[in-house]
């Protein structure tokens, strides 16, 4: 009865060292990395401050490269998840977006991000996984206030 017990404990203590020595490739989430992928500008600067930059840098080109036309009075909040390969370059692209023409404007839009210097973890160039979410309430706030009569 005893050794009935030790097999399943043997099996995941082997299981659970194996993993730690096999090197795991999988998408490594932004705030988790090591030293993250930077967008240009933010390389000299020390591992928070660089995270930080390369967010407002890539939240700044979205907004500004974004064709607003395409937005319509519900599309308030876009959410945007994409991975930045072993080399700096943005793929699998993912916008959690119900229409169709929003979401071609999002993948168009965040495929014209500049290659990133790529992240690393544990020594190793990995690729990494982020998330933002484009928040276009104010615009569509201002949209509507500029299409209003004027009260004389």
């Amino acid at each position: 009865m005893k050794y009935l017990l030790a097999i399943p404990i043997f099996l995941f203590l082997a299981q659970l060292v194996t993993a730690q020595v096999a090197p795991n490739r999988a998408n490594v989430p932004f705030h988790q990395v090591e030293t993250p992928p930077l967008y240009s500008g933010c390389e000299d600067l020390e591992i928070a401050e660089g995270k930080r930059c390369t967010q407002e840098k890539i939240h700044s080109f979205l907004l500004s490269n974004f064709n607003k036309s395409v937005l319509s009075k519900r599309d308030r909040k876009v959410g945007i998840t994409f991975t930045i390969s072993e080399e700096g370059k943005v793929m699998n692209i993912k916008p959690s977006i119900p229409s169709q023409h929003l979401e071609n404007e999002i993948k168009r839009i965040t495929s014209l991000l500049p290659s990133f210097t790529p992240g690393e973890h544990r020594g190793e160039k990995r690729p990494v996984h982020y998330g933002t979410i484009l928040d276009f309430t104010v615009y569509l706030k201002n949209l509507q206030s500029e299409r209003r009569p004027k009260k004389s």
